[in-house]
């Protein structure tokens, strides 16, 4: 068969595809991927590379899905990389837009400086150690977390947050380390003791998505702060989207997946003090560690 001229090779049965696929045209497998198939008659044909067998097809099954393995396997591949490649340059553009609103937000509005009260009183109690501030901004966290021993590191793809985060910090006299890149694509170099997310408010999948990355992220009984704003303050505060705002159900869900991996400690709302017009702010924290 190695031997064959071309002219030899004609429309073979699916019987001889896979004796086919093992043997004669093993060295042109990583050309057919990007070769269409045809149909005739029910079944699929492949064209060969002319490199390989001159315009030459191959019977690769019929439409019930028993097309030869190595096509199949190749042709899912090919249509998994396109994805990926398309579903990572759209996960671009939307990093893009957030570091452009969030730039323009933190440049616009002055940012909050004090430290989420829940964080102080739960991070308190702990030695200091390393931390990740994910999507830390400004650095209020951050920056509080740094004044009391911890050797935290900020994240954020808005680099005018990170720069006020490092002017305050060179004012009260603080080492913060800060990162400007994509949080969903950070991964510190090792295990931290204290992962932090405040206000980070994002759709499902993502969301679970996203809190299994900051699980993987501790070293053992190194601990989880998650706190965003509750669903019952839509319109109030908070994205305008209902689907990323928070309640102890979704939170839940988020993490159901990786309670394997973490214990959860509090999960609770947190009712905050009413603001000028006499409302109260509602949160909902998670505190959890990991086994």
């Amino acid at each position: 068969m190695r031997g064959a001229p071309p002219q030899v090779l004609q429309l073979l049965p699916l019987a001889k595809a896979s004796f086919v696929a093992q043997s004669y045209f093993a060295p042109c497998i990583p050309f057919l991927v990007d070769r269409p198939c045809l149909s005739r008659k029910g079944k699929y044909y492949m064209k060969l590379p002319s490199c390989a067998f001159h315009n030459q097809y191959v019977a690769c099954g019929s439409y019930r899905g028993d097309r030869t393995k190595f096509v199949s396997d190749m042709n899912i591949q090919k249509k998994s990389d396109n994805f990926d490649r398309q579903n990572q340059s759209l996960r671009s553009q939307q990093a893009r837009e957030a570091q452009q609103m969030w730039d323009c937000r933190f440049a616009e509005f002055p940012w909050p400086e004090e430290p989420d009260r829940k964080l102080v009183e739960l991070a308190g109690e702990l030695s200091p150690g390393t931390c990740v501030d994910l999507g830390c901004g400004p650095g209020r966290n951050a920056i509080w977390l740094a004044s009391r021993g911890w050797a935290v590191t900020g994240v954020d793809a808005s680099s005018v947050g990170l720069d006020q985060a490092q002017s305050r910090a060179r004012e009260i006299g603080v080492s913060l380390i800060t990162v400007n890149q994509d949080i969903l694509a950070y991964s510190p170099d090792e295990p931290v003791d204290l992962v932090v997310v405040a206000n980070i408010h994002l759709v499902e999948p993502a969301r679970t998505e996203f809190f299994t990355l900051c699980a993987q992220m501790l070293k053992s009984q190194g601990h989880l702060f998650v706190t965003g704003h509750h669903l019952k303050d839509l319109g109030r505060t908070g994205p305008p989207d209902s689907d990323k705002l928070y309640t102890i159900e979704r939170i839940q869900d988020s993490v159901a997946g990786i309670t394997e991996i973490v214990e959860i400690i509090e999960l609770a709302e947190l009712v905050k003090e009413p603001g000028p017009d006499g409302y109260s702010e509602t949160d909902v924290y998670l505190w959890a560690r990991r086994q």
